[in-house]
């Protein structure tokens, strides 16, 4: 839904001038408390892991559910061990300490040989760490790890961000025991998050504020445009179609989720935990997620309930409607809030 594609605008649209963005601040009489979903995983084969390394990162999961730690922290963890340990138990010497041990590569000071040896243990260790970090779930994920790990490249997890999450989801899901129990954790979150978010519909705003170059009337226009115009190439490209929509070639990013944290880094975004992260403003970029896309999805919003948005409406189109059809139906994603395009850049 999300990668980046750079391509010029499809439409022969004239684009108005530049006008200044207008940043709302409505609030809402409610609003969703941090997500403490809590997994639990199952020692299932996963493409492309040993058995053991399906039992150290089922080990690593279940010692975060123990810990309660919900579960942006458990895939934290599965991927800072894909990097300190392609999660293996390393007995010997680490490959950037000597006295580096286990999955996580803890040192010396941070347990004992045996705890450190032991995968439910270890993983112990390091929620711990992580969450004693100010703000680690609102983090770019190899933020927050690197912060627990205190390692001089705060970049090195990143790349394995996408393969923890396809790992995470391939141990928590499934008939078993395990797998039913996270459903009902799961059904869980969408009734305590029910109310905030409307449905996907949202709190009215009764101002008429946006955000974003584009005023409502010519917002609206320009997306009916690319709706009845803008052909069936935009499968994937999410990101890339808000950007142009609000009248640049590209967004920067190569995916939906990658903005996201972005914005969140930046303190730009607006999230579901935020007063106002269920009133987004007209022309607001709204963010999407669920364990099964690493790339998340963004959509425009149009104001009303309505949104604009690739594929939800027809695959590979841009379509109008209501946004109640990504938090239900057949998407079920779940809302994590809005950012102004571009941050408010």
């Amino acid at each position: 839904m999300n990668r980046l594609v750079l391509s010029a605008v499809v439409l022969p649209l004239l684009l108005p001038a530049i006008a200044r963005t207008e940043v709302a601040h409505a609030t809402s009489p409610s609003a969703c408390e941090p997500s403490n979903t809590v997994l639990h995983a199952a020692a299932v084969p996963v493409p492309g892991l040993s058995t053991a390394q399906v039992d150290n990162a089922t080990a690593i999961i279940n010692a975060g559910a123990l810990l309660k730690v919900p579960q942006r922290g458990q895939t934290i963890a599965v991927m800072t061990a894909l990097e300190e340990s392609a999660l293996q138990n390393l007995t010997g010497p680490g490959t950037r300490h000597a006295d580096a041990l286990g999955l996580f590569q803890q040192r010396s000071d941070q347990g004992s040989e045996a705890s450190r040896l032991d995968p439910t243990a270890s993983a112990k260790q390091f929620y711990q760490a992580l969450t004693k970090v100010s703000g680690w779930q609102n983090l770019p994920p190899t933020l927050a790890a690197h912060a627990a790990q205190r390692n001089l490249d705060p970049n090195v997890y990143a790349q394995w961000w996408s393969r923890a999450v396809s790992v995470f989801n391939g141990l928590t899901t499934g008939t078993g025991a395990a797998g039913l129990r996270n459903l009902a954790a799961r059904a869980q979150l969408i009734a305590d998050c029910e109310a905030a978010t409307a449905g996907g519909r949202f709190t009215v705003n009764g101002g008429i504020r946006y955000v974003g170059p584009l005023s409502p009337p010519q917002l609206d226009l320009r997306a009916q445009q690319f709706a009845v115009h803008g052909g069936n190439t935009w499968f994937d490209r999410c990101q890339a179609f808000v950007a142009q929509l609000d009248g640049r070639p590209y967004s920067g990013y190569s995916t939906a989720l990658d903005a996201w944290q972005t914005f969140e880094a930046e303190g730009a975004a607006h999230p579901l935990t935020r007063s106002d992260g269920v009133a987004p403003p007209i022309g607001a970029w709204l963010y999407y997620s669920d364990s099964t896309n690493p790339a998340g999805h963004v959509v425009t919003y149009l104001g009303n309930g309505r949104i604009a948005s690739t594929d939800v409406f027809g695959r590979g189109r841009v379509g109008i409607g209501p946004a109640s059809a990504i938090t239900d139906g057949p998407w079920h994603m779940q809302y994590l809030g809005w950012a102004p395009p571009w941050g408010g850049a």
